[in-house]
């Protein structure tokens, strides 16, 4: 039996979601990433929104403020990826099952 190339890309879009989701639990599940990483993202975007909020127009002119708010959203952006990509990643495996081919067939949640 071929498969398609469309089949073929659909099934390696299954395969990257299944790793990423696997990756990203092992990254959320450990204690150094929590302790370290996090933390010091999250010191970097408080040093960042302290700035924008309470810096003086003499400290901080307009365009500064305005790459301060930019780089706010972007430390945002980073903090909420792995959840955010966790939970995308599922919706897409649950919204698109495995095909049923001869290897799969009869098992869990196939047949």
């Amino acid at each position: 039996m071929s498969v398609s190339p469309e089949q073929q890309e659909y099934q390696r879009q299954r395969e990257v979601a299944a790793h990423d989701m696997e990756d990203i639990k092992h990254l959320l599940d450990s204690s150094y990433f929590q302790r370290y990483y996090n933390r010091r993202l999250e010191e970097r975007r408080a040093v960042i929104i302290k700035q924008f909020l309470y810096g003086t127009p003499d400290e901080v002119d307009a365009a500064e403020r305005e790459i301060l708010r930019r780089l706010a959203l972007e430390y945002d952006d980073i903090l909420t990826m792995p959840k955010r990509e966790f939970s995308t990643a599922g919706d897409f495996l649950s919204q698109n099952p495995a095909p049923i081919t001869a290897a799969n067939a009869g098992t869990a949640g196939n047949g």
